[in-house]
């Protein structure tokens, strides 16, 4: 008599694809660069970063939250040991210096410090 291994479900659908979410955050800074926050769409991100639009959705609920955690990712999150306040503020000035001595980077933001008094 053979008897059989309980086996796990198998997930439904693709697994999802580790560069999507890269290429989803860097289309979403070109578009952000060259149209601003109203002009930027989830289609717009969506076929410049070569993903369907449910893909997006299934990592962020919406533009702005996608928005959110593309700025989040500009900066890094410093490894300190203890609470050496010098080294938090050197990895802050750098991210800083980073950002704003990127031309398209730069350009970003006023616009998004300009809509977040509307959204």
């Amino acid at each position: 008599m053979e008897t059989r291994s309980p086996t796990a479900p198998r997930a439904r659908g693709r697994p999802r694809r580790a560069a999507a979410r890269q290429e989803i955050v860097h289309a979403t800074l070109e578009l952000l660069a060259e149209r601003g926050f109203q002009g930027t769409t989830m289609d717009a991100i969506a076929a410049r970063a070569g993903v369907g639009k449910n893909t997006i959705y299934r990592r962020w609920s919406s533009k702005e939250e996608l928005v959110a955690d593309t700025c989040r990712a500009l900066t890094t999150e410093p490894e300190l040991e203890g609470d050496d306040l010098h080294e938090l503020l050197l990895a802050h000035i750098r991210d800083f210096v980073r950002i704003f001595s990127d031309p398209v980077l730069a350009g970003i933001l006023p616009g998004l410090l300009g809509e977040l008094h509307r959204n």
